[in-house]
């Protein structure tokens, strides 16, 4: 292949002339693109961003809605096991009826609402208290509502609370010593 040489005798003035004009109208057209993609980016980022937005809103609500189910199976299984413990305790002392159970239930709904503890957790505790003390209905409520003052009172957990309630319910009043209260024995243990 042959090299091609062109050779070219320019005016200095002329192409200086020529080379300027030719750098502001780059200029001013740079100028105005760069104007151009700046403004089509910021709109496109927004739109881009607001979509980004939207997603990770309906992913956020999509998981809190999953957890939140998750949780409420879970409530719904611990309040059921707390039905259950409930009525194998009136079942194992001979106090079960659909009737006693369910009334119960009522009870510990009303605790709830006038206490710092869950229906289910009271149902729970006075399945320990009844196991321990084979109290009649109204005697449970009653030892039920006084393991709830008692764990308030003396800043206990419920759970030993009821222990200590259902204990006392079946005579045994010797571990209420170690918190500092004495018991006079009454007509009835409970």
């Amino acid at each position: 292949m042959a090299d091609v040489i062109i050779t070219l005798d320019l005016d200095g003035k002329s192409v200086n002339k020529k080379l300027n004009k030719f750098e502001k109208d780059s200029k001013k057209s740079g100028n105005k693109a760069g104007k151009q993609f700046s403004v089509a980016f910021a709109t496109q980022s927004k739109k881009s961003l607001i979509g980004l937005k939207t997603l990770a809103v309906t992913v956020g609500a999509t998981i809190a809605a999953a957890f939140s189910g998750k949780a409420i199976i879970a409530a719904a299984s611990q309040q059921q096991d707390a039905i259950n413990d409930l009525n194998s305790a009136l079942r194992i002392t001979g106090k079960f009826t659909e009737q006693a159970s369910q009334d119960f239930q009522e009870y510990a709904s009303s605790l709830q609402e006038v206490s710092k503890f869950g229906d289910e957790v009271i149902l729970t505790n006075a399945a320990l208290i009844q196991s321990l003390g084979n109290l009649e209905q109204d005697a449970l409520k009653g030892a039920t509502q006084a393991a709830l003052d008692m764990a308030a009172a003396l800043g206990i957990d419920l759970t030993a609370a009821a222990a200590l309630v259902g204990k006392a319910a079946a005579g045994e009043v010797g571990s209420f010593s170690r918190y500092g209260v004495s018991i006079k024995k009454g007509a009835n243990n409970a």
